[in-house]
C-alpha cells in the first residue's frame, strides 16, 4: 500500500523565490545608497576645498597687504633718511669746494716752487767739478811758483 502524501499546505519555492527577490532588491538598494553615499562624500570634499581655498586665498591676501603696508612704511622711512642724507652731503660738497677755494688761493700766495732735487744735484755736481778743476789749477799755480 502506497503512503499518502500529507498536504503541507502548498510550496515553499514560492516563499524561497519571494526571499530571494527581497535579497536582490535590499542589495540593490546597498549600492545606490553606497554610490549616493560617495557622490555626497565628494560633493562634500569639493564644497571644503573650495571653502579652504577661498579661506587660504584670504589669508595670502591679508598677509599680502601686510608685507605691502610693511613695505610701504619702509619705503618712507628711507626715503626721509635718504633726504637727510641728502641734505648732509650737500653740506659736505659746500664744505669740500670752500676748503678747495681756499687751497688755491693759499697756493697761489705760496713762493714759487723751490728747484726740484735733480735739478739741484746737477748744480752740486758741476759746482764740485768746477772746484776740482779750480783745485788742479792752483796746485799747477804753486808748483810754477814753487820752481820758479
Amino acid at each position: 500500500m502506497k503512503r499518502k502524501r500529507k498536504d503541507s499546505g502548498g510550496s515553499l519555492d514560492s516563499l524561497l523565490d519571494t526571499i530571494t527577490t527581497v535579497v536582490g532588491i535590499l542589495i540593490i538598494l546597498l549600492i545606490v545608497v553606497q554610490l549616493g553615499a560617495d557622490s555626497a562624500v565628494q560633493r562634500i570634499v569639493e564644497e571644503k576645498k573650495e571653502e579652504n581655498a577661498k579661506e587660504l586665498m584670504e589669508m595670502a591676501m591679508k598677509q599680502f597687504d601686510d608685507q605691502e603696508r610693511a613695505l610701504e612704511e619702509e619705503k618712507k622711512k628711507l626715503q626721509m633718511k635718504m633726504a637727510s642724507e641728502n641734505k648732509e652731503q650737500q653740506k659736505l660738497i659746500e664744505e669740500i669746494s670752500a676748503l678747495e677755494k681756499k687751497l688755491a688761493e693759499e697756493k697761489k700766495a705760496m713762493p714759487m716752487d723751490p728747484p726740484k732735487l735733480e735739478n739741484l744735484r746737477k748744480e752740486k755736481s758741476k759746482l764740485e767739478k768746477d772746484q776740482s778743476a779750480v783745485e788742479v789749477k792752483v796746485k799747477k799755480i804753486k808748483g810754477l811758483l814753487a820752481s820758479a
